[in-house]
């Protein structure tokens, strides 16, 4: 959704429409992305708590290096 660019604000409720977590787990997964530095949790509101997220640096390279190991 981020094009692989840090600081790209992405929505949580349209992240999640296609994870279909429920607010707790959602909640969770994103404080454990933020506590690795992998996000930003950018804004604070909705039905997940969370707004909005930003990848960061170390997150765009994660995401660049399981999409490597995938393919």
């Amino acid at each position: 959704m981020a094009g692989f660019e840090p600081g790209v604000p992405l929505r949580v409720d349209k992240l999640n429409a296609d994870l279909k977590l429920d607010r707790n787990e959602m909640k969770s997964y994103l404080e454990y992305l933020s506590d690795r530095d992998l996000i930003h949790l950018k804004s604070i509101g909705g039905p997940l708590l969370y707004g909005h997220i930003e990848l960061t640096k170390s997150g765009v390279k994660k995401a660049e290096d399981l999409r490597k190991k995938n393919n």
